[in-house]
C-alpha cells in the first residue's frame, strides 16, 4: 500500500496603475510517497468471543484436543 502527500503554496505580489500592471507570482509544490507494508494475521473466535488457535490441517490428518473442524460434514449426524 503507499500513502501520498502533497503540499502546495502560491505567492504573488505586483503593482497595478492604471493600464500598467508589474507582477511576479511563484509558486511551489512537494510530495512525498511513503511505502507501507502491512501484515494481517487471521483470527477465529468462539461463541464467547474469545480468540480460537487457528490451524490449517490436511484431510488425513486428526484434529487434537482443543482444535475446531471450520469445515462442516456432508451429513450432519441424526439424533436417534
Amino acid at each position: 500500500m503507499q500513502v501520498g502527500l502533497t503540499w502546495t503554496g502560491k505567492g504573488s505580489a505586483g503593482v497595478k496603475w492604471w493600464l500598467l500592471d508589474l507582477g511576479a507570482e511563484m509558486s511551489r509544490a512537494t510530495s512525498a510517497t511513503q511505502t507501507i507494508k502491512v501484515s494481517l494475521e487471521p483470527m477465529i473466535f468462539d461463541d464467547a468471543g474469545k480468540p480460537l488457535e487457528f490451524l490449517v490441517a490436511a484431510p488425513d490428518v486428526p484434529l487434537s484436543a482443543g482444535e475446531v473442524d471450520l469445515d462442516p460434514p456432508d451429513d450432519p449426524p441424526r439424533a436417534e
